[in-house]
């Protein structure tokens, strides 16, 4: 369920973030001010795909439920 929605999101995250960054660094007709800025955006949001794996670990972590049975 989680885990492996979660994984598919960081496989396909990471992929397609990449993936833009390196066209819009490639082509050099692809160098505009609003491609700039989608590079930007995914490069920011590829931290946030890097840093998933470490909130799965938190949300897989034992709790103890506070509220009674």
């Amino acid at each position: 369920g989680v885990t492996a929605t979660c994984v598919a999101l960081f496989v396909v995250g990471i992929a397609g973030n990449l993936l833009t960054m390196l066209v819009v660094s490639r082509f050099r007709e692809l160098r505009t001010t609003t491609n700039l800025y989608l590079s930007s955006m995914a490069f920011s949001d590829l931290l946030i795909f890097l840093c998933m794996p470490l909130d799965l670990v938190r949300l897989w972590q034992y709790r103890p439920w506070n509220f009674g049975d």
